[in-house]
């Protein structure tokens, strides 16, 4: 299981369950912040809107 998926909370779709649990994973270093806005998990490649929800 990636990290993410058992430190945060998420939707079973893998959308982060609020924009606030994805900004607490880039507060974390979990994810980052790419150039385009995105979010970006290095550990799976998935990459998020800035509200947490997948692209």
């Amino acid at each position: 299981m990636p990290y993410n998926d058992d430190h945060y909370f998420k939707e079973v779709d893998g959308d982060y369950a609020s924009e606030a649990e994805a900004q607490r994973a880039v507060e974390n270093g979990h994810l980052e912040v790419l150039s385009n806005g995105h979010l970006y998990d290095r550990q799976t490649g998935e990459e998020y809107w800035p509200d947490g929800t997948k692209i």
